[in-house]
C-alpha cells in the first residue's frame, strides 16, 4: 500500500517543497510527518479522502524514525480507544491489527490508514490554524509550533477548579 497524501495537503505545502525563503524539505514526508505529530497529537482521525500514494516505505532518515512513529501510532490508538494497558489481550490485539512486519512500511493497511488518518487531521488543524500556505520554512516552522502544537498541548492540559 504505502502512504497518502491529500491534493489539499501537497498544495498547501507547495511553496515550502519548491524552493521556499530561507530553506525547504527535502521530501514529501516531512509535510506529511509535521501533520502526522498534529493528527497524533489531537488524538483524532479524518479520512484521507482523494489522497495519493506518495511513498510506499519510511523514507530516507524517516527509516531510523520507523519504530517511534509505530510506537505513537500504536500508543495514540490505545489512548484514544481508552483501552487499559493492563488488558494485555486488548493491547495485543491492537498491535497485531497494526503492525505488520513484512510489509516495507512495517505496518499493516490498517496502520498505515490510520496513519494517513491522522497526517489528515493534523493537515486539517494546520489549515484552521494557519490559513495562509507557507513560503517561508522559519517562519512556517515558528507558527507551527505556537499555533498548532502549543494550542493543541494547551487544550489537553487538565483545568484546575478553585
Amino acid at each position: 500500500m504505502g502512504f497518502k497524501m491529500s491534493q489539499a495537503c501537497k498544495r498547501y505545502f507547495n511553496q515550502l517543497a519548491d524552493g521556499a525563503q530561507h530553506g525547504k524539505f527535502k521530501v514529501q514526508f516531512d509535510f506529511y510527518y509535521l501533520c502526522l505529530m498534529a493528527g497524533f497529537q489531537s488524538k483524532d482521525r479524518t479520512e484521507c479522502v482523494g489522497g495519493e500514494e506518495f511513498v510506499s516505505e519510511f523514507p530516507g532518515l524517516y527509516i531510523q524514525q520507523r519504530r517511534q512513529i509505530t510506537g505513537l501510532l500504536i500508543a495514540t490508538e490505545i489512548e484514544r480507544n481508552k483501552i487499559d494497558i493492563n488488558n494485555r489481550q486488548r493491547l495485543e490485539k491492537t498491535m497485531l491489527e497494526l503492525v505488520k512486519p513484512d510489509s516495507p512500511s512495517k505496518l499493516s493497511p490498517i496502520g498505515e490508514r490510520y496513519l494517513d488518518e491522522y497526517a489528515e487531521k493534523g493537515f486539517k488543524i494546520i489549515v484552521e490554524k494557519i490559513p495562509t500556505p507557507p513560503n517561508n520554512l522559519d517562519t512556517f516552522l515558528t507558527n507551527y509550533y505556537e499555533r498548532v502544537i502549543k494550542k493543541i498541548e494547551e487544550t489537553d492540559e487538565p483545568s484546575i477548579e478553585s
